[in-house]
């Protein structure tokens, strides 16, 4: 890919951010999880530089639980959860690190069909 390519493909994507933006109040209000969770900005802008059209995600077994089926090919997008770990003298959870996890758009999936 040449410089004027690279150039012109990162304006195109933060021309969708901003549009996107623009439409919405906030970046975390306009995506959510299958399970009614808000993504953080990061996975958010993420999330839309992924996909323009992105309105509702979820991993592949948390569409399987609200009874819906990612489509066969359908190939999903990336962001980063974190990991937290169990201080053992405190008692308490602190954050370790961040994993990357695959979602899907809900325009990805569709019911599961009952025979």
């Amino acid at each position: 890919m040449k410089k004027e390519e690279k150039v012109a493909y990162v304006k195109n994507l933060l021309a969708a951010v901003k549009s996107r933006a623009e439409k919405e109040e906030t970046l975390t209000a306009c995506l959510q999880t299958c399970e009614g969770h808000t993504l953080s900005r990061f996975n958010t802008i993420a999330c839309i530089i992924q996909k323009p059209d992105v309105s509702l995600v979820g991993g592949f077994q948390q569409w399987r639980a609200k009874g819906r089926i990612v489509r066969k090919g359908e190939r999903g997008f990336t962001i980063f959860f974190p990991c937290f770990k169990k201080n053992e003298e405190t008692g308490e959870e602190a954050l370790a690190y961040f994993r990357t996890a695959t979602v899907f758009d809900i325009s990805q999936t569709e019911p599961l069909k009952k025979d």
